[in-house]
């Protein structure tokens, strides 16, 4: 290949950096975010990436730089360099994932850090702002008030703050507590007795003078909570923000929504940014059952996890309790973890399946191919039909319990052509990102 090679080959000379780095059997979560990352130019001599975010560019830069310059060389068969840049339209600050973090604060959990939370398109916002936090406390984005639906990770990205801000500045305050917690102690401290004023001014210290950093989660707790205790937090909230000392709230719903706050609370909440996280997406939901499996050093087969995905679309938490409620399963019994067992272990606990069927997939499948369901289903061997059917196949396999005869079936095929299919894209789906996409595409356009 040659060294001045135009941008169009820039892109299949990083395909094969890719696929020589999975033979080397490197991690799920890696490969997703090596993925991100997209040829932009290629002079002569040099392979230019462009990175989403500083964030992503640096630590793949620290941890795998050498590597892939190693790989690039070999897959060129001449000298040529690699270039690592970030997207600068995103903007996010060049902040290392954590290592182990200095000590914890008050109320963090060292486990939740930026390394191990997964990238998608439904908390890059989220992400930023953290990020942005991190970079420099109490400026730009204070407060930050983050909310979604339960169980999307807005916990994690609140004990991440923490945990970077104090690897960052060790010397940091941190407080981090939910809106029940601060509820329960001010309430406490008014019922004192005689010691209620030296309490007070005991709480009062606690989280104003003695915090740099107030990480305040489900703020939505207050429903009903006694106006005192409202009018402690504006309190404490003027005074960290007038002393410019950094602010993140998390809740279920927005500001605006909130019913038993008043309007002088949500004004200030304004002040900052507002950032909601959303359901991830599918190839998310996949990412983060791989990297959870991952760190509890399981292998998780592709068709298990695309299993687990389809059925488990809008928590993280019950992807969680879906993949160990697999792994239970699989320690108590021994039975290899396959696509078979994963249906009879998951039966009870996963919601029902969506209205997906043979014919709607061959349906949805012919519309992303170009083709007619006819063509798609009795065409010939010509490649892009023959690889149309195959993934029509594997999708119904996978999104379906149908049996490879039952498919068969419903492609005039035998058995054994459908298992061979089945076969055949499941490996694709494994080490290859474009093959990945398309699965991943018309299992969204199903489910949406």
């Amino acid at each position: 290949m040659s060294s001045a090679a135009p941008l169009e080959n820039g892109d299949v000379l990083w395909t094969r950096v890719l696929a020589a780095l999975r033979q080397r059997g490197v991690s799920a979560h890696l490969q997703g975010l090596l993925a991100q990352l997209r040829p932009i130019e290629s002079p002569a001599g040099k392979l230019v990436l462009s990175a989403p975010n500083a964030f992503i560019r640096d630590w793949i830069e620290d941890n795998y730089g050498a590597t892939l310059a190693e790989l690039l060389h070999d897959c060129a068969d001449e000298p040529c360099d690699l270039e690592l840049r970030a997207d600068a339209a995103q903007g996010l600050p060049s902040v290392r994932p954590s290592p182990p973090p200095a000590p914890p604060a008050a109320g963090l959990n060292a486990a939740y850090t930026f390394a191990n939370f997964v990238l998608g398109k439904s908390n890059e916002l989220v992400f930023s702002a953290a990020q942005g936090v991190c970079k420099s406390p109490g400026q730009g984005n204070n407060p930050l008030f983050v909310y979604g639906d339960s169980g999307l990770g807005k916990t994690h990205i609140l004990h991440a703050i923490g945990n970077e801000l104090r690897r960052l500045r060790p010397d940091t305050r941190v407080r981090l507590l939910n809106g029940e917690q601060f509820m329960n102690e001010y309430i406490a401290v008014t019922h004192a007795g005689n010691r209620t004023l030296e309490k007070r001014e005991d709480f009062r210290n606690k989280y104003r003078k003695d915090c740099d950093v107030l990480l305040l989660d489900d703020i939505q707790l207050w429903r009903g909570s006694a106006i005192e205790t409202r009018h402690e937090f504006f309190l404490t909230f003027n005074e960290l923000y007038e002393g410019r000392k950094q602010i993140v709230i998390t809740s279920d719903r927005p500001p605006s929504d909130l019913p038993d706050i008043e309007e002088r609370l949500k004004t200030r909440f304004h002040h900052g940014l507002l950032a909601d996280i959303q359901p991830p997406a599918f190839e998310t939901r996949v990412s983060i059952l791989q990297k959870k499996a991952e760190d509890r050093r399981i292998q998780l087969p592709p068709d298990v996890a695309a299993f687990i995905a389809e059925r488990v679309r809008k928590n993280v938490r019950e992807l969680e309790g879906a993949l160990n409620r697999l792994i239970a399963v699989h320690d108590l019994t021994r039975v290899p973890v396959n696509l078979e067992m994963a249906q009879q272990a998951l039966r009870n606990i996963l919601p029902p399946p969506q209205a997906v069927n043979l014919d709607t997939i061959v349906e949805e499948a012919s519309r992303f191919y170009g083709l007619t369901a006819d063509k798609l289903v009795r065409g010939g061997r010509q490649k892009r039909i023959a690889h149309a059917r195959a993934v029509a196949m594997y999708l119904c396999r996978t999104m379906t319990p149908s049996s490879f005869p039952e498919i068969g079936a419903r492609f005039e095929k035998d058995h054994a052509t459908v298992m061979y299919a089945c076969r055949k894209i499941e490996g694709l789906v494994e080490s290859d990102p474009a093959i990945r996409r398309e699965c991943a595409e018309i299992r969204s356009r199903l489910t949406s």
